[in-house]
């Protein structure tokens, strides 16, 4: 008689469901929804601000965080249509190796100075002041890699750490758009030049919140 295959009827392991878009990606929105919103409400608030007065400089923050996000989406954008590229990685390195090296870079700027005693408050060396948004770019960089390892080992974050991501990013670039905005108009007497100032006028501030904006663009690069 012939033997009766008793595997037969065990059923197959089912693999984890992946989330839907819906379920993964910040207020249920389609992916790169909060990043377009971003980009065309702080470069729309600079090109309005330069064709209606173009006497009052744009804050350093703002103009270096709009360049950051013009190269940033735009190349994100466009890697996103082009076919999967093959062949040797850039230079012939390592994958994810220049990436590294900026990072290990800036890090290494902190540490000498530290080392030299230098202070780190931008008030004394302002020359940190765009380091400040660059180390945000990158922590964000930093935490996609962590997102991208908890899923290739079958866990996810809840969206609503997206959720809370998108929150803190958009309540920081209206703050920015709205200190920007104020520099040419001063409608807000509590932040105005002339009056007594006030702590969120402060450029540390400015380069603080274009930090978390830089944060969110880098965490999704």
């Amino acid at each position: 008689m012939a033997e009766i295959d008793e595997t037969s009827n065990e059923t197959p392991p089912t693999r984890p469901s992946m989330p839907t878009w819906s379920e993964q990606f910040a207020f249920g929105l389609p992916a790169g929804s909060i990043r377009a919103l971003l980009a065309m409400a702080i470069i729309g608030s600079v090109g309005a601000l330069t064709a209606l007065h173009p006497s009052v400089p744009i804050s350093d923050p703002f103009r270096d965080l709009s360049f950051l996000i013009l190269g940033g989406y735009f190349a994100h954008r466009r890697s996103a249509h082009e076919p999967e590229v093959t062949g040797p990685s850039p230079l012939f390195l390592p994958k994810g190796l220049v990436r590294a090296i900026l990072s290990v870079a800036i890090l290494a700027v902190i540490v000498f100075m530290l080392r030299r005693h230098e202070s780190l408050r931008p008030r004394v060396n302002p020359a940190l002041y765009p380091v400040f948004v660059m180390i945000g770019f990158l922590a964000g960089v930093l935490s996609r890699v962590y997102s991208d390892w908890l899923l290739r080992h079958g866990r996810r974050r809840k969206r609503v750490w997206a959720d809370l991501r998108a929150s803190i990013a958009l309540v920081a670039a209206a703050m920015l758009m709205l200190l920007a905005w104020n520099d040419a108009y001063q409608f807000l007497p509590v932040l105005r030049k002339e009056g007594p100032g006030f702590p969120i006028t402060d450029m540390g501030i400015r380069h603080s919140l274009a930090a978390i904006v830089a944060f969110y663009f880098g965490s999704r690069a």
